[in-house]
């Protein structure tokens, strides 16, 4: 083998190992930009989980002051009552 033949076959060697190695980036830019798509996915669940609870907190709030509404205003009526 001359040395113009094994200069060849590296430069073949070099580009093809060029070549993949654009590859392998490619790859994991693209499994770089799902995770980070996943991790946005996830952020936005907790959120509206977190907005779920908050609602049903304020409904039960909601119902509690209704309640404790609804006993101030018959004990007014009973003291306006009692007043005449």
């Amino acid at each position: 083998m001359g040395p113009g033949l094994a200069q060849r076959v590296m430069e073949v060697r070099k580009k093809r190992l060029i070549k993949e190695k654009r590859w392998y980036q490619t790859q994991r830019d693209m499994l770089n930009k799902q995770i980070f798509d996943l991790d946005r996915v996830i952020f936005a669940w907790d959120g509206i989980k977190e907005a779920q609870q908050i609602a049903s907190c304020l409904k039960s709030a909601n119902i509690e002051l209704k309640g404790m509404m609804k006993i101030l205003q018959d004990d007014q009526e009973d003291l306006m009552g009692g007043a005449v």
